[in-house]
């Protein structure tokens, strides 16, 4: 729709388009936040965070490939969504209770969690050559998932999961 003049008692009065009134708004309030120095929201980048057996949580965020985390949980916690976790090699255990479940992993965003790694290699994963096994030890779930969220699980073992009583079992 293109701007019209409707003729009023010796005054020209311009209309123009509701949509072209928006963008002016928008344009203006994008203009005082740009000026006033209000930080723009912007998509984070995806990291890769790195775990290891030999790897520390104390005072890592998991970024650093050649100081990995010791826990998938701890880098779980520490990932923005979209990130990945590159497990290494090795036998994680160690349950934890969340939200009332116990279990080695609780995941609550979707990101990408791989095992099939080592620790001189974070480029290639290869299950087969380097497992990489989540074990509950029978004390609870392997890993939870929770929310309406599409994580992407792969190249990971996962054993002696218990879920008695909380519903959800592998047949026997």
């Amino acid at each position: 729709m293109s701007p019209s003049i409707i003729p009023a008692c010796r005054k020209r009065i311009l209309v123009l388009p509701l949509g072209a009134i928006a963008l002016a708004a928008l344009l203006l309030v994008g203009m005082f936040l740009l000026l006033n120095g209000l930080p723009i929201v912007q998509a984070a980048t995806p990291v890769s965070r790195y775990v290891a057996t030999t790897g520390s949580d104390t005072s890592n965020d998991c970024t650093v490939s050649s100081s990995p985390c010791a826990t998938v949980q701890h880098a779980v916690d520490e990932a923005n969504p979209t990130d990945s976790i590159l497990v290494a090699s090795g036998t994680y255990t160690g349950v934890q209770a969340r939200a009332g479940i116990t279990q080695v992993v609780y995941i609550n965003k979707a990101l990408v969690v791989r095992g099939g790694y080592t620790t001189t290699n974070w480029t290639t994963s290869n299950p087969t050559a380097s497992p990489t096994t989540l074990d509950a030890e029978g004390l609870g779930r392997v890993m939870v998932i929770v929310g309406t969220i599409n994580p992407t699980i792969e190249g990971l073992s996962m054993t002696r999961g218990d879920a008695t009583g909380l519903g959800g079992s592998c047949p026997q």
